[in-house]
C-alpha cells in the first residue's frame, strides 16, 4: 500500500509537470522555462493541480469535497515531493510490514482526513496541499508501535525531530496539516490495536482491518463535509 500511495503522489506531480512544460512550449520553448516547470508545476495558474489542493473557500463555494482526499497527493515543488515520498517510503515500510497493507491504507485515509479537518477548523484561510499529513500518521504509528513494543527509539525518534525542524523551518509548511495528520495516525493506530486485542488472531485481524478503513473513510467524509457546509 505504501508503494501504491507513492505510486499515486509521482504520477499526480509528473501530470502536473507535463502539464505545466505544456504550457511553455505554447508560449515559446525556453530551457530555464521547462526547468522552472518541472521544479514547481504549481507556478502556471492554469495548472489543474490548483483544483487538488486544499482550499477551504473552493470547498464552501463550489461544493468542491474531493480537495479533503486529494490535496494529500499534490505537491508543490520538486523538493517538497522528494522529501515526503523519501520519507513515507521509510517510515511506512515498518509500519506496514507489521500491520498489513489493509490497515495501512485505513491508516493514510485517516492521517489525510485529520490533516485535512484541522487547516479546514485552524486555518481556513491557507491553500494546502502535500502527503505530509500522512507522513505524520505514519510517524504516530510507528512511535506507537515502538512504544508498544518497548523496542529501541532513537530512530523514530530523530524522525521525529527531522520532521519537526522540516515543519518549523520551510516556509508555506502548515504546522496545523500536520498536528491534524499525527493525530488522525494516533487515533487510527489506537483503534487498531483495541480491535486487535491481546491475541490478534485471523478474526480479530479481519475486524482491525475493516475498523482501519472505516475509520479512514469516515475521517476523509467528516473533513469534505466540514468543508463543504463551513
Amino acid at each position: 500500500m505504501i508503494a501504491i500511495f507513492i505510486a499515486i503522489n509521482v504520477t499526480a506531480y509528473a501530470a502536473m509537470a507535463l502539464q505545466a512544460v505544456f504550457h511553455v512550449f505554447q508560449q515559446g520553448f525556453s530551457g530555464r522555462g521547462v526547468v522552472y516547470a518541472l521544479e514547481s508545476p504549481l507556478s502556471d495558474s492554469r495548472n489543474f493541480g490548483w483544483e487538488l489542493l486544499l482550499s477551504a473557500e473552493k470547498m464552501a463555494e463550489h461544493g468542491q469535497w474531493w480537495r479533503a482526499a486529494t490535496a494529500s497527493i499534490v505537491h508543490l515543488d520538486a523538493a517538497h515531493i522528494a522529501f515526503n515520498m523519501l520519507a513515507i517510503y521509510f517510515i511506512g515500510q515498518a509500519v506496514e510490514q507489521r500491520f498489513g497493507h489493509r490497515i495501512t491504507a485505513g491508516m493514510i485515509l485517516a492521517s489525510a482526513g485529520g490533516g485535512a479537518l484541522a487547516c479546514l477548523t485552524l486555518q481556513p484561510e491557507a491553500t494546502m496541499g502535500g502527503a505530509s499529513t500522512v507522513g505524520y500518521g505514519l510517524l504516530a504509528m510507528l512511535l506507537g508501535m515502538k512504544l508498544a513494543q518497548r523496542e529501541q527509539m532513537t530512530s523514530a525518534i530523530v524522525m521525529v525531530l527531522i520532521y519537526f525542524a522540516w515543519t518549523i523551518y520551510t516556509p508555506g509548511v502548515s504546522l496545523w496539516g500536520h498536528v491534524g495528520g499525527f493525530l488522525g495516525g494516533g487515533a487510527s493506530y489506537l483503534a487498531v490495536r483495541g480491535l486487535l486485542g491481546p491475541t490478534a488472531g485471523p478474526a480479530q485481524l479481519r475486524r482491525a482491518e475493516t475498523g482501519a478503513l472505516i475509520i479512514g473513510t469516515a475521517a476523509l467524509i467528516v473533513a469534505g463535509a466540514v468543508g463543504v457546509l463551513n
